[in-house]
């Protein structure tokens, strides 16, 4: 019986890499800017009308339920309404689970809130526990690694390669 629901399990995990995998992929080739190593969590939404305006830098982490969002879906511009425009998340960022990003984040910096905001930089983190990092470095690479999990790791090339 366990045998059954670890393989359902499995095959939703499967299912739903692979739509994370063909959204990705949608969205740049609308002209979302991937880098390299980057590491999409579940449920992390980004703006498919807007995409084009968009850039994730190289080695960063969206944790789940993160929003990129890049327009204000407002009709009233000639008003002097403020929009949201061009998003730059810069290399070596990590952005924390449920964070609305509207703007761009510095790089090598650790970002979260609704609106995101730089909590601190990866250098002042580092410094601040670096005993607790190394234990947790463990679990959470082991947990990311696990093949159960739904985590998307792709980079712009291995999308484009599909085509």
């Amino acid at each position: 019986m366990w045998q059954l629901i670890n393989l359902v399990f499995s095959f939703i995990s499967f299912l739903r890499k692979k739509k994370k995998g063909r959204y990705l992929q949608q969205l740049i080739s609308n002209g979302l800017k991937l880098g390299e190593n980057v590491m999409i969590l579940d449920n992390v939404w980004i703006d498919p009308s807007h995409c084009y305006l968009i850039t994730i830098g190289n080695n960063c982490v969206l944790a789940p339920n993160v929003k990129l969002i890049a327009h204000d879906a407002s009709t009233k511009k000639y008003l002097g309404y403020t929009k949201i425009g061009r998003i730059i998340i810069g290399d070596n960022c990590f952005i924390g689970a449920g964070s609305v990003v509207t703007h761009d984040i510095p790089p090598n910096s650790i970002a979260a809130g609704n609106p995101a905001r730089v909590i601190c930089s990866l250098s002042d983190f580092f410094n601040k526990k670096p005993s607790s990092i190394e234990t947790a470095e463990k679990s959470i690479y082991e947990r990311l690694l696990d093949s159960s999990s739904s985590v998307c790791r792709k980079t712009e090339r291995d999308f484009r390669s599909y085509n």
